[in-house]
């Protein structure tokens, strides 16, 4: 099998740093699935006893990469292994400042490896660097356990608000609770709050908009009629470091006594994320 792609401009560098850095504060590792035109980014939970999906992200090759080549016995020309998110996060930003990456699938010494070949250029001279990023290449029969998961039919969706406003809101609160409780209503309003035994605090915010085209059940519900979930408050905190990938939307789906599902769509990457809820 063989892959390899080009990236010729710092500024593509950098946002493919900036969604690798967002799903690495969620998981360490993940498995990647390479095909043709896109990569799979897929992160199953360490506490998660079913071994469930939290995060799919797509990314679509053609936003980050110049030139994008994989070759491989799969019927479908795909490649799939495990990676280290936090070893390629630092790889890649020894890139930031290179106008000249390339990314090849390479086995020296018998060890698997994404390996960056990084040319930095400076007023006087021009050097190479290669990082190499240990992986572990799984069977490409295992490639069907690895797709997008089926999702629960939510009762409610609505768009979020800027993510880097209700990360600092939720940062606050994450001193006084381990969980927050999510809750919106089709009027538009999304309310963040903590209850505590000895204090408790809701944020909340208007005018969020109601998804036009929605998967959520029509209900009989009125439109002021909240529908609430409690969920992991540092789970929550780290999808909204995501506010780093300039979004273009993002979308909370509350499915009760189940899951808070978060989408988040932008230029390069569609992030879905799973948020189990606590009883």
């Amino acid at each position: 099998m063989r892959f390899k792609a080009t990236i010729r401009a710092d500024s593509q560098v950098q946002r493919f740093t900036r969604f690798i850095t967002t799903i690495s504060r969620i998981n360490k590792d993940a498995t990647l699935r390479m095909a043709p035109g896109k990569l799979y980014f897929i992160l199953v939970a360490s506490d998660v006893s079913d071994g469930s999906v939290r995060v799919w992200a797509e990314v679509e090759a053609e936003t980050i990469f110049d030139s994008f080549q994989i070759e491989s016995r799969h019927p479908n020309n795909e490649i799939l292994m495990e990676i280290g998110l936090e070893n390629l996060q630092r790889a890649l930003r020894s890139a930031s400042a290179s106008n000249d990456v390339v990314f090849r699938l390479t086995g020296d010494g018998g060890q698997p490896a994404l390996t960056l070949t990084i040319k930095l250029e400076s007023r006087t001279a021009e050097r190479t660097v290669i990082q190499n990023v240990p992986v572990a290449l799984l069977s490409h029969e295992l490639t069907a356990n690895y797709c997008e998961p089926d999702l629960p039919q939510p009762d409610i969706n609505i768009c979020l608000p800027s993510l880097k406003i209700l990360s600092t809101i939720i940062d606050r609160m994450k001193t006084l609770d381990k969980y927050v409780v999510l809750s919106a209503n089709n009027e538009g309003e999304l309310r963040l709050q903590i209850e505590a035994d000895a204090v408790s605090v809701c944020t909340s915010v208007t005018e969020c908009e109601i998804p036009k085209s929605t998967d959520a059940e029509e209900q009989t519900r009125a439109d002021d009629v909240f529908v609430s979930a409690r969920i992991d408050i540092k789970k929550f905190s780290q999808f909204l470091v995501g506010f780093q990938m300039s979004p273009t939307a993002v979308i909370c789906s509350i499915v009760p006594h189940r899951a808070v599902i978060l989408f988040l769509l932008s230029h390069e990457v569609s992030m879905t994320y799973y948020v189990p809820v606590i009883s």
